[in-house]
């Protein structure tokens, strides 16, 4: 019974990185034997242990897989349609030649520190490259081709050109939507969240859950030199520099989406987009099941964008009713401040905008200071006490700023 740390975590070693998790794959072993040290399984479909690696105690309990080979089930479909083959039998090599890619397979025999490669992982490390370990394997299983963009918007890396190309052979329509959702969400959290929606755009992948985003592609922009689409990956790309978590960076990459479904008689204008942007965040929220704090930040977002961006000019009165809006909302002003400038950033050329959001700032402490116990105090009841405290509001902003 050997034990060999596996997967990410090595690959993250090697690249330097802090492993997130430890996973360990046993070699030699039986299930009796597993059971007799870990107790019952705790995976679904392969054996998966819980428990100490022997030698290792200051990791506390980590996984631990049998090694298994794999193979697809003709008449199933989908990310699970699977048959594993486990074992005393099972050789390491074997285990290593089921996983998606060369980078994800090397492991390290952590009582000797000796690195098996048998697919070239680590000079793919060096060249930063993403690359399929088997062909068979790679086809087989969609979700890789999700993996795949999602690696590479992770690490920065580039793709195998034959891995591009046989990925374009994957159909990810029988993938749950909670899958597409969890390698998307990832790769929002990411540091080149642009490069995992312009891969699935070139492998034709993104119109299969996202169909929207690609309609963006090549629509007159007006005041732009690059199409909708390349604007909003710049816009992702600037939320990034931010520090923007991935909600907002989701919001990001929905804020004009409505401009897929502009007039074509009004082009290159895209009158109301916010408002379409609006509808259609609702509905691609719903569709990709996305957390609740996700869709409530693309739902505000994609309908007041264009508001934020004309703060300079604002009434009193409108600045008010915006201030206010962001108060109720209880979102943080400051990451409000940061995606409008990430939208203002997103653009090629000269930048058109140089909105100052201190003038919303300071609104928004004013009008967060006002109070509405005198309004009450002096008999005011029902509506009326709503339109005094608006007064009040704007009466204030007028002296202060």
């Amino acid at each position: 019974m050997k034990f060999y740390i596996v997967g990410g975590a090595v690959r993250d070693m090697l690249l330097l990185l802090e492993p997130k998790d430890i996973d360990f794959v046993v070699v030699g072993a039986t299930q009796e034997e597993m059971i007799q040290l870990y107790g019952n399984s705790v995976g679904e479909h392969f054996p998966v242990y819980i428990g100490i690696v022997p030698d290792f105690e200051h990791l506390g309990k980590v996984e631990i897989a049998m090694a298994r080979t794999e193979c697809k089930i003709p008449y199933l479909e989908g990310h699970k349609a699977f048959r594993c083959k486990f074992g005393k039998d099972v050789t390491l090599e074997q285990d290593l030649k089921r996983r998606d890619f060369t980078i994800n397979a090397i492991a390290l025999n952590p009582y000797t520190n000796e690195i098996i490669d048998p697919y070239n992982g680590q000079e793919d490390l060096k060249n930063k490259i993403i690359k399929h370990v088997n062909e068979e394997a790679f086809i087989d299983d969609p979700l890789r081709a999700l993996r795949m963009a999602r690696f590479a918007s992770k690490l920065d890396f580039n793709i195998y050109p034959e891995t591009l190309e046989l990925s374009k052979k994957i159909d990810i329509i029988s993938l749950p939507i909670e899958r597409v959702w969890d390698e998307t969400q990832k790769a929002l959290s990411s540091n080149n969240p642009e490069k995992y929606f312009e891969i699935l755009l070139e492998t034709e992948h993104l119109v299969q859950f996202l169909p929207e985003l690609t309609m963006l592609v090549n629509i007159p922009h007006i005041h732009h030199e690059e199409d909708p689409f390349e604007h909003t990956m710049l816009v992702i790309q600037e939320g990034v520099k931010l520090e923007l978590p991935p909600e907002a960076i989701y919001a990001l990459l929905l804020h004009d989406i409505g401009k897929a479904f502009t007039p074509k008689e009004v082009l290159p204008h895209h009158y109301e987009h916010n408002k379409r942007s609006e509808l259609l965040a609702k509905e691609i929220s719903n569709r990709l099941k996305v957390p609740t704090k996700y869709k409530k930040l693309a739902i505000w977002f994609t309908r007041n964008h264009m508001r934020l961006h004309n703060i300079d000019d604002m009434s009193y009165r409108k600045l008010t009713n915006l201030s206010v809006d962001i108060i109720k909302s209880k979102i943080e002003p400051i990451m409000i401040i940061k995606m409008a400038l990430s939208d203002e950033y997103g653009r090629k050329g000269t930048i058109k905008y140089h909105t100052n959001y201190e003038r919303l700032l300071q609104a928004i402490d004013i009008i967060s200071k006002v109070s509405v116990e005198n309004i009450i105090e002096k008999g005011f009841i029902g509506e009326k006490v709503g339109e005094m405290l608006h007064q009040k509001r704007v009466e204030t902003l007028r002296k202060e700023i």
